[in-house]
């Protein structure tokens, strides 16, 4: 357990009197890329209580399908939520909840001394993004949400695919 994250969680677990779901045991803070998923809710992660792409759901399955296709090393890649608690209603979300998450996934971010990239994954993370300091200014790209419900909509997994691509050539 990296320890660094795990205190993260904590105090953004008290700090929110929200219930938080710990970090994958293969996650470090020293990792080069961060994947932000929307929120925990609805998945794997939420019978697990764990942010992994070993959880049992089909947004776990392609994440991990693509980095094993691609060859990338999931030690390089830390799995978040851009809001990270369990119940929060996305759609009912207001500006200044969503610049706190931001500010709170802002802070995760300068913990990673060594992320070069951040990949945005569906539309509440991105739309999130909109609020995010990016203190780092590092680059942050966009692709569909992973669930198994946006892989089946037309040219959605070929650019899912696509972006992680583009990680790859990054780091």
């Amino acid at each position: 357990m990296d320890n660094i994250l795990n205190n993260y969680r904590i105090k953004l677990e008290e700090e929110t009197k929200y219930k938080i779901p710990l970090f994958d045991k293969l996650s470090t803070h020293q990792a080069k890329i961060l994947a932000v998923l929307q929120d925990p809710g609805n998945s794997g992660a939420e019978k697990s209580g764990t942010c992994s792409i070993d959880n049992n759901d089909p947004t776990a399955f392609k994440q991990k399908e693509i980095l094993e296709n691609l060859n990338i090393d999931r030690k390089d890649v830390l799995f978040w939520n851009f809001y990270a608690s369990y119940g929060l209603r996305l759609n009912k979300l207001k500006v200044e909840q969503k610049k706190f998450w931001a500010n709170k996934l802002n802070d995760l971010v300068n913990l990673m001394p060594n992320l070069i990239i951040i990949v945005s994954l569906g539309n509440y993370s991105w739309e999130g993004f909109k609020y995010f300091p990016n203190d780092k200014v590092l680059r942050i790209l966009f692709a569909p949400h992973p669930s198994k419900r946006s892989m089946n909509l037309p040219g959605n997994e070929e650019r899912l695919i696509s972006t992680w691509k583009r990680v790859k050539e990054n780091i």
